[in-house]
This record gives structure tokens, sequence and C-alpha cells, in this order.
């Protein structure tokens, strides 16, 4: 297989040697295009979808499909898009732990007890009854796609009354604000999180994820949020100690590159 070589940085010059010719190859910063023409030359063969090759059994061939403009490879069953190249790509995580919560002081939730199994340690974690609500704000990585959606969801657990409330609903909300760099803050939206529960004890749960239109935004957008369990589900045992529990919350996001090719600009 070619050597696949890296984009250098602005003003960087490499002597990067071609395995497959043992020759040495000398190249300058380079835009997207000419990248893109190099790469091509260099790191494998082109082909389009209906000109594939037909590899044997145990080869894994790569190569870039100028039909779909990607790079693409053989996973053994199907063909793939390589992530981080052209339009290959992969989802990540936009992750917020409950440490990094703020709380209005009023309709908090509660810092309580779990003891997974009855047994073991006692881990401290937030319940939430109807109404309580928690704060934050998030910005999204420099590796997103440009222009895809958002799919926010919730990680929750029922600890040991799941059976009891089995098939019961835990109304998750978010409200969502949004503003690309230099952007403007337009009215929130809030995004239904509800989740039925499972019917089993100590489950990791997680939520359906919502839709956030992700048309126009850009790298480093930041997203100030609240989520909160809104009234009206259909728990029914909400004393200390029986409440839902937030695992945590993050937001699946599409990503094409590793990060931007300059500091604020993909």
């Amino acid at each position: 297989m070619p050597q696949r070589v890296p984009l250098p940085e602005s003003g960087d010059h490499q002597q990067l040697l071609n395995l497959q010719g043992g020759t040495l190859v000398e190249r300058y910063h380079l835009d997207q295009s000419e990248h893109d023409a190099l790469i091509t030359s260099i790191a494998g063969p082109t082909w389009n979808t209906a000109g594939r090759p037909t590899p044997a059994a145990g080869e894994h061939p790569r190569g870039f499909n100028t039909d779909l403009v990607r790079w693409e490879y053989w996973d053994g069953t199907d063909w793939k898009a390589l992530p981080g190249y052209k339009d290959g790509v992969a989802w990540e995580d936009l992750r917020m732990v409950p440490g990094a919560f703020d709380f209005a002081g009023a309709s908090d939730p509660v810092l309580s007890n779990w003891q997974p199994g009855g047994a073991g340690a006692t881990f401290k974690v937030f319940e939430f009854n109807n109404g309580n609500e928690v704060f934050f704000t998030c910005q999204m990585p420099h590796a997103y796609k440009e222009g895809t959606d958002l799919k926010p969801h919730v990680h929750w657990s029922p600890r040991a009354r799941g059976v009891a409330e089995n098939g019961n609903t835990v109304a998750w909300k978010l409200d969502v604000a949004i503003a690309n760099v230099e952007g403007v803050f337009l009215s929130s939206i809030t995004v239904d999180l509800t989740d039925v529960c499972a019917g089993v004890n100590e489950r990791h749960e997680i939520s359906p994820s919502g839709t956030i239109n992700g048309t126009g935004l850009t790298i480093s957008h930041v997203l100030v949020c609240r989520l909160y369990r809104d009234v009206g589900d259909s728990w029914s045992l909400n004393t200390l100690g029986n409440r839902p529990v937030l695992l945590e919350f993050d937001i699946h996001f599409e990503k094409d590159t590793p990060g931007s090719r300059q500091e604020l600009v993909k």
C-alpha cells in the first residue's frame, strides 16, 4: 500500500520518501485542491463507483472514489468512507458531565446516594424531580462537519426503580440558543428528549436523540443550554432516592477532519 502523507502546515517544507518507488518527494504547503491531487497521485488509485476493484479474501484496498468525492476502503463486507479524508465522516461526542453544570439555587436537582446492586461503593449522583434544572455552555470542536445537524441526548438511570417504573416516561427537555463566532444568538428552541423506562433495575439508559438543525453552523459555535425534567411525565414515585438520575448529557456530531486547517476557519 502506498505511503499516506500528511498535509504540511503553512510554510512547512517536507522531504518524504515514497516507499513504493524509493523516490524523494519535496513539497510545500498546498491548498485543498492541490492537496487532493497530490494525495490521489501518491496515496493510492482512483476509481468511480462502478469501477471499484473486486477484493480477494483478506484484501482491504483503499482509493479515491471520484463519484462520491471521498477516500474509501473495503472493510471485508462493504465500501466505507475514510474519516478525515475529504468527505469521509465519523460521529463524535460533545460531552457535558454533571460536575460541569451550573445551578440556579432554586429547582436544583438533589445530590443523592447510589449503591448499584445494593453492594459495593456508594456514589453521589444528581436525581431530578419534575421541574429540576441545570445550566451549561459548550463549544463545538474544530473537527465538526460544518452545516450538519446535532443530536443531543441524555444518559440516565432508574437505579433500583427500573422494574417498578417499567414503561413510564421521564420528560427530559433541552432549551438551547446557538451562535457562530461573531454571530448573533437567536431565540432559544426546545428539544424533547423524553425517554421510556425499559423496566430493568440499575440500567444505563440513553434517551432518543433530538435534532438541532445545523444549517449555517460552523466550527466553534457556542451552545447556551438549560437541561431539565419537565412536568407531566408518568414516573410514579418522586420521593427522595426514587427519582431518575442523570449520568451525562452529550451531543453527537459529525466530523470530517481531525481539526481545522486554520485557527478559526475550517
